[in-house]
Formats: C-alpha cells, sequence, structure tokens
C-alpha cells in the first residue's frame, strides 16, 4: 500500500463511523482495521525518516486528513486516531528494546 492508498483508506474509515457504520474504536474489528494501516504505513517505511517525502507521523496525518478530508476530522474517533498511531509509532520503534 502507498501513501495515498493508506490516507483514503483511514478517510473511509472515519466516515463510516461518523455515519454510524462502526462501533468503538476501541474494539475489533474497528481497531484492527485501523492498525492494520498503520503498520502498512510502517512497513512502507514512512513513518520512519522525519521530514521523508511521504512522511505519515500522527501529526503528518492529522494534517493531511485536515486539509483533504476535513468532514472525518469533527468524529472523536479521528482524536482516538491520532493518539493510537502515536503510540503505535512508539511501541514499534522500540520494539527490538524488549526482551522476551
Amino acid at each position: 500500500m502507498d501513501r495515498e492508498q493508506i490516507v483514503r483508506a483511514l478517510a473511509d474509515l472515519l466516515d463510516q463511523h461518523r455515519n454510524g457504520l462502526r462501533g468503538s474504536m476501541h474494539q475489533e474489528p474497528y481497531k484492527g482495521d485501523f492498525f492494520r494501516l498503520f503498520a502498512a504505513a510502517f512497513n512502507a517505511g514512512l513513518i520512519e525518516e522525519p521530514g521523508q517525502t511521504g512522511y505519515l507521523s500522527a501529526d503528518a496525518l492529522s494534517d493531511v486528513l485536515t486539509d483533504r478530508f476535513p468532514e472525518t476530522v469533527e468524529s472523536e474517533e479521528f482524536s482516538i486516531l491520532h493518539s493510537f498511531w502515536g503510540e503505535w509509532t512508539y511501541a514499534w520503534r522500540r520494539r527490538n528494546e524488549i526482551q522476551r
């Protein structure tokens, strides 16, 4: 998945919530759908290098969604997504620090 596909898919999920088609973001399958898009962004290298073309940090994601899909940012889910995205980024960047 490329950046454009990820952004559109995220906007679509937020729009589904806005239209009452999704439950709580804290439950499956909604949370898993968002996490799969985060994993696609991370695996595509869109979260690793600040300043790179296509960078998709939580703040960059917020900016692009606000600019391109302003109707999606009106829900509480949008702020939850921003928090989750930042938390997932933090955890995945430090995954090698954890010993099993």
